[in-house]
């Protein structure tokens, strides 16, 4: 080989080893240091490649629980690919620097970036270039293990604060959770004014949820401790609950600016987290339902500012599904709520069941749940989906095909201690 050749095949070597480092750094610090969301091909080609293998055997597994025990590990898994990607990309651009500035040919290069990198130290660098990056090899290994080490207590830190508030609800929402359940055990309870959910609480889990998440998105794919259990089934049953006490129930609440909030928090959070699932998501996501002419809706018992936010946050939905106004009827509020009028008068006979009070106008009522529901429903849908959340009732379909879970009714141990004697069937019934 010629010298001017050997220059340029050197300097080229130099160049590209030098350029895939620093965008290896800038990802490092960008995925696991700046608090958003972030994409990049250098993590993004093996998440898709460790979900295409999950996705391989989670159609070979029969029932949920299988699935779910095998998703349990995708998580953890996607995150230890992440990180040998990460050190390979690492050592491919070290080794390219060591070829450029040193005579030692590419197989010893190679064997000098890996000892630099963790730092073993088993190789001696053959001159000045060469000691130099070798340095910056060895610092860069040991800072990529410190920044792993503190992502990892972070990511569980958050984890663990997701789950403590999640089972909590589970004393009152059931599980898999439910909205209307968690209505008609508050009322079984005497707890009118739903103080067992803590509304404030939820509000301020929704909103870490969603900063926790969005950077991290890996985040959201962890399992829960038991099968019939999900973050973003457990948010759903609190809107919902929070829907059918604006909507339906008979004004016994006092503070709804609260349920408002909670609503409007859970909506952005909602739409927020759907866009945000690049890396390890399933892929799928729900078409654009028809949302209608969501921003007419009012609540008969608020008062003008609280409308005035139904209004914006129906506005958001809207905007965020792409619809176009249209006159609403049946077939728009079903496509709107993502649920069918019969599933709601199901929900509204278990209620009643407990003791709750409804309105007189329960088709004003469907109707202006269905619109309020549209805020968050069919993102909350795509989310379940495509991290495979257990199937709660309300919760949207799931691929693979997997049934609906029906939580115990509180309503039905009541009727049977009444009837003096208890029906196991008696749950799957009121599901319909």
């Amino acid at each position: 080989m010629s010298p001017l050749l050997e220059i340029v095949g050197r300097t080229l070597a130099f160049a590209l080893g030098a350029a895939l480092f620093f965008a290896t750094t800038t990802t490092v610090v960008q995925s696991m240091l700046a608090p958003r969301a972030t994409h990049s091909w250098l993590l993004g080609l093996p998440s898709k490649l460790t979900r295409a293998v999950y996705e391989f055997f989670l159609r070979r597994r029969r029932t949920y629980a299988a699935r779910d025990s095998l998703l349990s590990t995708k998580a953890p898994t996607t995150i230890l690919v992440q990180l040998l990607a990460v050190m390979m990309s690492y050592l491919i651009a070290v080794t390219l620097m060591l070829v450029a500035v040193g005579r030692a040919g590419i197989w010893r290069s190679l064997y000098q970036a890996g000892s630099a990198l963790m730092t073993l130290g088993v190789v001696e660098p053959a001159n000045g270039p060469a000691i130099v990056i070798s340095l910056v090899a060895a610092l860069t290994g040991l800072v990529v293990i410190a920044i792993l080490i503190g992502y990892l207590l972070t990511l569980y830190a958050a984890l663990t604060a997701r789950e403590s508030r999640m089972a909590k609800l589970s004393l009152i929402a059931g599980e898999p959770a439910w909205g209307p359940e968690i209505v008609a055990r508050s009322y079984l309870l005497d707890d009118r004014k739903l103080e067992g959910m803590d509304i404030e609480a939820w509000i301020d889990w929704s909103s870490d949820v969603r900063m926790a998440q969005t950077s991290s998105s890996v985040l959201s794919h962890f399992r829960s401790s038991g099968p019939g259990r999900s973050w973003v089934i457990s948010l759903l049953a609190v809107l919902d609950a929070s829907a059918l006490y604006l909507t339906t129930i008979r004004g016994e609440f006092e503070d709804e600016s609260s349920l408002l909030r909670l609503v409007a928090e859970g909506s952005e959070t909602m739409a927020i987290l759907r866009v945000s699932q690049s890396y390890v998501s399933r892929g799928r996501a729900s078409g654009r339902p028809g949302a209608g002419k969501l921003a007419e809706i009012t609540l008969p018992t608020a008062h003008a500012g609280e409308n005035a936010v139904i209004s914006a946050i129906a506005a958001d939905a809207t905007r965020a599904h792409g619809t176009r106004a249209r006159k609403r009827g049946v077939r728009d509020a079903e496509a709107a709520a993502g649920i069918t009028r019969a599933e709601w008068d199901v929900a509204c006979d278990v209620l009643q069941r407990a003791g709750v009070g409804l309105v007189d106008d329960l088709d004003e009522a469907w109707r202006t749940f269905a619109f309020l529901r549209a805020a968050y429903a069919h993102n909350a849908y795509a989310l379940a989906d495509s991290i495979y959340a257990v199937r709660a009732p309300w919760s949207g379909t799931r691929s693979p095909e997997t049934p609906t879970q029906w939580p115990a009714l509180a309503v039905d141990s009541t009727d049977s201690e009444e009837d003096g004697e208890a029906d196991p069937s008696d749950a799957d019934g009121a599901a319909g």
